[in-house]
């Protein structure tokens, strides 16, 4: 059984030259590229444009993971303070098989 997995990890920092600080990691799995889509969307309004691309394998060039998507986030934790937040979006296809322990 396949299933499609989405890993947020979400970095913050006070202005964008700043360097980020990780503060949170979500994973998701879904049975359809559909349901993961409607996720993204759901989370972030619409499908992200994907323009800046995370890649892997040899010299982290050869395969592309997933994207970055940055905005500007607030909420009142941080006493309406804004930050700027990108997320490390990775999506892969699972396969998913039974071991015999």
């Amino acid at each position: 059984m396949k299933t499609i997995e989405v890993i947020i990890t979400e970095t913050g920092r006070n202005r964008p030259a700043d360097t980020p600080e990780t503060f949170n990691r979500i994973k998701e799995q879904f049975i359809t590229i559909t349901e993961a889509k409607e996720f993204m969307e759901s989370r972030y309004g619409s499908m992200p444009r994907c323009r800046r691309k995370i890649y892997t394998g040899p010299n982290n060039c050869s395969v592309v993971v997933g994207f970055l998507h940055s905005y500007w986030n607030r909420d009142c934790s941080h006493s309406s303070k804004a930050w700027f937040q990108t997320d490390w979006v990775e999506i892969y296809e699972i396969e998913r098989k039974p071991i015999t322990i």
